[in-house]
């Protein structure tokens, strides 16, 4: 039995952020959705060491970014869904469609 699960996702475009898979200890809890609607997405995670906050939903263009208030790029994750980088520690990302048009 594995201590931590693999899990792959090919990213388009991706940051010079080193990831490794987490062990047991270094597990935290699952990201948390505190707002939702379809304009704007906020969640509070955990990172207990750099990773990637995959969200689920369509990668479209019109989507921003902010993480603790900064603004950070998208990754297109699996050519389909959204990411942000995180570092280590505790973070908001808020993710807001502002389309062109």
């Amino acid at each position: 039995k594995q201590d931590a699960q693999r899990r792959v996702a090919r990213i388009v475009n991706p940051p010079s952020l080193t990831i490794r898979p987490l062990t047991a200890e270094q597990r935290e809890a699952d990201p948390v959705v505190t707002y939702n609607n379809p304009n704007r997405l906020t969640v509070q995670a955990q990172a207990a060491a750099p990773g990637i906050l995959v969200v689920s939903e369509m990668f479209t263009p019109g989507w921003t970014a902010l993480l603790d208030g900064k603004p950070v790029p998208i990754l297109r994750i699996n050519y389909l869904f959204r990411g942000i980088a995180l570092p280590e520690g505790s973070h908001t990302v808020v993710l807001t469609f502002e389309p062109a048009s």
